[in-house]
């Protein structure tokens, strides 16, 4: 069934959403929302427009647009499981659509899971989108992800797609001007994005960029209306929790990267970040508990081990302190402070004077990775090393 045959139900729906609808719905044209600047304002509407899209999918189960509908309004409010069920459900009617096929590759980069979106990606041809810039987007989005070279090319691509000042050329202009080290450039580019199409996705990296340029309080200034209105965004709540520690608020990052991995399991490096900080906090039980939590995801860590056994030391349980100090090390041999640790605890068993200067610098997801070499994304989380 073509959208454009639903109803006066579903139009009603996008009406009272703000949705701008672009296209003449055609089932193969990838269609974009664009969000008005609420986001607040708008909750109400947006859980609204759910129940009413529910209505009509009871009366029209096998609809996949309507299926889409749904998964793209839960995408924007980072319910990312009901997300992909919906656009799953989509996907079983029309496996070669391009919007649903785009739409599952950006749900699984916002779970932080490139390579599932990466395999959606290779599954879909340019020829099979109306919209040739879309499928670009997607392309650019993956390569800023992985941090992958092509990126240029797929800006260079858009730029003969897109006119000057569009939403998604400036979005990806901004990506990478981001791979590029140019943090200033980036923000006013993905500045002049969100100002014309302000979705949570945009948002996202116009935080990141705001955070290149060591300043978290304009990251926060966005962040702040979307969680208000999406409070359970992972993506977003973990950009807040960055931004609380480069403002030196430990405690308050504490929550949101707790919260964050609480909403994305798979996330389980973050239980080292946690440990970390609460180690800094003196809160050596804390620090402990987090440890042991990763262990339970990764228990052949050898940097969760390492925490694990600074967590005992302060706590004076010195012999398995030495337990998984040895661990850590043999687990990682060529690791200096592993080593030293379980030297000093196998030579005494009282307390050393160790001092928690090690930090595991790992990225925030696949897209910043390159932040430690290249300029794609903020140095001051301590996220998983599973890139």
């Amino acid at each position: 069934m073509q959208l454009n045959k639903i109803g006066s139900r579903v139009l009603a729906v996008l009406c009272l959403a703000g949705q701008a609808w672009l296209s003449s719905c055609d089932d193969h044209e990838p269609t974009r929302m664009k969000f008005v600047k609420m986001p607040t304002e708008q909750q109400a509407s947006w859980q609204a427009s759910l129940r009413m899209l529910d209505q009509a999918l009871q009366e029209s189960p096998n609809n996949p647009a309507l299926h889409y509908q749904i998964a793209q309004i839960y995408y924007q409010q980072g319910n990312d499981t009901a997300a992909l069920g919906y656009i799953r459900n989509s996907l079983k009617f029309d496996s070669v659509n391009c919007r649903y096929v785009l739409l599952a590759s950006a749900i699984y980069l916002q779970m932080d899971k490139p390579q599932e979106a990466s395999r959606w990606m290779k599954s879909l041809k340019a020829s099979q989108c109306v919209a040739k810039a879309d499928y670009y987007l997607g392309k650019t989005l993956l390569a800023a992800e992985l941090a992958e070279p092509s990126l240029g090319s797929w800006v260079d691509t858009l730029q003969q797609l897109l006119a000057s000042g569009d939403a998604n050329l400036a979005w990806a202009q901004g990506l990478l001007a981001l791979q590029q080290g140019d943090s200033t450039k980036a923000l006013s580019l993905l500045k002049t994005a969100y100002d014309k199409n302000p979705t949570a996705s945009i948002t996202n990296y116009l935080c990141m960029a705001a955070l290149r340029a060591n300043n978290p309080t304009l990251a926060l200034a966005y962040l702040n209306p979307w969680l208000k209105w999406a409070p359970q965004h992972a993506t977003l709540l973990l950009r807040k929790a960055v931004c609380m520690q480069a403002l030196q608020q430990p405690d308050s990052a504490m929550i949101f990267y707790e919260k964050v991995v609480r909403l994305h399991p798979h996330r389980v490096g973050l239980w080292l970040t946690l440990s970390e900080l609460a180690y800094q906090r003196e809160n050596y039980k804390a620090a402990e508990r987090y440890s042991r939590e990763l262990l339970t995801h990764q228990p052949q860590s050898a940097e969760a081990k390492y925490q694990l056994a600074l967590a005992l030391v302060k706590q004076a349980k010195m012999e398995e302190a030495f337990k998984v100090a040895k661990e850590a090390h043999l687990l990682k041999p060529d690791w200096d402070k592993a080593k030293q640790l379980a030297e000093r605890l196998e030579v005494d068993k009282n307390p050393p004077p160790v001092q928690q200067n090690y930090t595991y610098q790992a990225p925030v997801n696949a897209a910043e990775k390159q932040a430690t070499e290249s300029p794609v994304k903020q140095q001051t989380t301590t996220e998983e090393k599973k890139e």
